[in-house]
């Protein structure tokens, strides 16, 4: 998916260990724990059309706050008060756009010479990237391509006086 997960479950306040279960169709995808005194954020990853918010209540339910983001920063579920909601509870049923094209994710400098630079990046069931590189503010359009079918590019002929931008896209066959 994105740097940034498509559920972000961020408790506001919360007391006593009240939580927010993820389910993806019948599978727990995570839970979110509302810590005495938190505010903090808990990141879970899904991707389905229908995803499931759960309440499993702890002590003093009506200091418990939070809200839940989809990746695009859209409010799916906000609990000012969950005084009221018991263990078990569906707070929300969220419709979720799955990408047909997952991301790039991973991307790494896995070795390089003052001449090359060897890329690689996890698979995500990919089976074609389109790398174009150039030096450092070139116009997309105008780079050097390339399409690979491995997770992993070999750049060469680089300049180590020069910086250089790369884009890597997933193709997914289109």
């Amino acid at each position: 998916m994105s740097g940034r997960d498509p559920f972000l479950p961020a408790p506001r306040d919360g007391w006593n260990n009240g939580q927010l279960l993820v389910y993806q169709g019948a599978v727990l995808r995570g839970t979110a724990t509302i810590l005495q005194g938190s505010n903090g954020q808990t990141d879970i990853s899904v991707c389905t059309d229908s995803v499931y918010f759960l309440w499993q209540h702890g002590a003093y339910d009506s200091e418990i706050s939070f809200y839940v983001l989809n990746d695009d920063g859209d409010t799916l579920l906000s609990v000012a008060n969950a005084y009221g909601y018991s263990t078990g509870d569906t707070l929300a049923v969220a419709m979720n756009q799955c990408p047909t094209c997952p991301r790039v994710s991973g991307l790494h400098v896995a070795s390089r010479t003052h001449n090359q630079l060897v890329l690689a990046w996890n698979n995500n069931a990919i089976a074609s990237w389109l790398v174009e590189y150039g030096q450092a503010g070139f116009t997309p359009g105008s780079g050097t391509t390339l399409t690979v079918t491995t997770p992993a590019v070999t750049l060469t002929g680089l300049d180590s006086s020069h910086t250089y931008d790369v884009y890597l896209t997933s193709t997914c066959g289109n």
